[in-house]
């Protein structure tokens, strides 16, 4: 290389080195303006008001990058993009998609969690109740209780649901609450041979029988004096025998869980089938309310 070359090079060098600088001290003024905070797009946005020229993003990141400088305002967080990523890949699809009777007993389990305020006074505590019942019959499989919302109360769920084995391939179905992303609970599922269901997000519709349970117990049962933990599981197992063995319900023959487990379970292939074809029409009659709803929601907002 030239000696000419050589200080054209430098020449260029310190031009640039230069403009960097200048336009730096530019981001930076606008950055403080006034002393309210301002992201990448703010400054690009502003740039042309206060100096009367445009910078590239790209170019005002690279600046602000070189000097170590990042802004505050709406900077995606490398732990959110984490969280997002574990949730797409652990997220299940609708493969109950409320046909919560249109199966035997034990191909569909429901789960869910209820928070319970008991104690009086100062003593007042609350704590959980992870549930799961078959929609089927209508019976309560397991209500387990714990002072934590946290994994272990969902894995303590299925542990004691190991005691009521449902048919292989059989649906696990809850909504999309965080516990039921975790790996460990999810591996645990697999290993009992049901295959898991999530319901839409935010639509507690898809998981309406279970709900109802909630909503019967916390009208039915006075847990709210409970003292401790360990009274409010022993109320919640007395519960849960007299919901199955003791309270009939209205939609199922009158009978209780119990009573019409045992009752489908006696019918011959003709009459189930019979009964599936009842059931069927049910849903139908359902589904076409339930668009009918959705069409006069529509209208109302003028969508």
């Amino acid at each position: 290389m030239s000696v000419l070359s050589a200080c054209c090079l430098f020449g260029t060098e310190e031009r640039r080195k230069e403009r960097d600088k200048r336009d730096l001290e530019k981001i930076l003024y606008v950055m403080e303006y006034k002393g309210f905070e301002k992201g990448i797009r703010q400054i690009y946005m502003m740039m042309p008001d206060l100096f009367g020229e445009t910078l590239a993003m790209s170019r005002i990141r690279r600046l602000l990058r070189k000097k170590g400088i990042r802004t505050k305002v709406r900077r995606t967080r490398q732990a959110k993009r984490g969280m997002a990523c574990f949730m797409d890949r652990n997220r299940k699809p609708n493969l109950l998609k409320r046909k919560f009777r249109l199966h035997r007993p034990n191909e569909v389990r429901l789960t869910d969690v209820t928070y319970l305020s008991y104690g009086k006074g100062r003593e007042k505590k609350r704590a959980y109740g992870s549930s799961c019942i078959d929609p089927v019959t209508g019976k309560l499989l397991v209500f387990h209780i714990s002072g934590n919302n946290d994994l272990e109360l969902a894995l303590g769920t299925l542990e004691k649901l190991s005691a009521y084995p449902a048919v292989e391939g059989a649906l696990f179905h809850s909504d999309q609450g965080i516990l039921y992303f975790a790996d460990e609970f999810q591996k645990k599922i697999s290993d009992m041979g049901m295959v898991q269901s999530m319901s839409k997000k935010g639509n507690c519709w898809d998981n309406a029988p279970q709900e109802s349970f909630f909503g019967h117990f916390k009208d039915e049962c006075d847990y709210k004096d409970c003292g401790t933990l360990e009274e409010l599981q022993a109320m919640v197992d007395g519960y849960a025998w007299y919901y199955n063995h003791e309270r009939h319900q209205w939609d199922r023959n009158r009978m209780t869980p119990v009573q019409y487990e045992e009752y489908l379970l006696s019918l011959d292939e003709e009459d189930f089938a019979r009964y599936m074809a009842t059931e069927q029409e049910k849903y139908d009659r359902m589904k076409e309310k339930a668009q009918e709803l959705a069409v006069a929601r529509a209208k109302d907002l003028e969508v």
